[in-house]
């Protein structure tokens, strides 16, 4: 009986600071000091305005790229392919007798057909569009950069000034 006695002590002397430490550092974890570097850091993170603006500059910078790929030449194609299930007949005329009608010519040739096409297109004169449509994407995108800039700077002065 001692014996379970004195086995019994040595657990609970061994299991009570461990416990004891555990949950000191939950408590710890759960309680975190923020610093104003992390709250920023969160702030930015999460912010649906921020977030926004950011994509509104990733939208602009695109349409940029597409502005100035309108000055590049385009090349267009074009494939077909034809295949004739059953045998072609022609229809034509009797030349000279009008009352005898048509003739029926079965067609001969082959039962299968392909094309294809490719053309490149380079825009000399466009009269100013191009130049014009790239200058309104930059302001765009200039526009889109000073909003996302000034979201993030009136994020910054309500972390901070909370």
């Amino acid at each position: 009986m001692t014996r379970k006695m004195f086995m019994q002590t040595i657990l609970v002397a061994l299991l009570i600071p461990s416990l004891a430490w555990g949950a000191e550092k939950s408590a710890e974890a759960q309680w975190q000091t923020l610093t104003l570097e992390k709250c920023l850091e969160l702030a930015y993170a999460n912010n649906q305005e921020l977030k926004s603006a950011t994509q509104d500059v990733v939208i602009a910078k695109a349409n940029v790229k597409k502005a100035q790929g309108a000055f590049l030449p385009t090349l267009d194609y074009e494939l077909g392919a034809t295949k004739l299930s059953d045998p072609t007949t022609v229809l034509l005329p009797y030349i000279g007798d009008l009352e005898k009608g048509f003739s029926v010519i079965p067609f001969e040739g082959p039962d299968e057909g392909y094309g294809g096409s490719l053309s490149a297109t380079y825009p000399l004169y466009t009269g100013g569009k191009l130049r014009n449509a790239l200058k309104i994407a930059k302001t765009q995108l200039d526009l889109a950069l000073e909003k996302e800039r000034n979201v993030r700077q009136k994020l910054t002065y309500n972390v901070k000034s909370t």
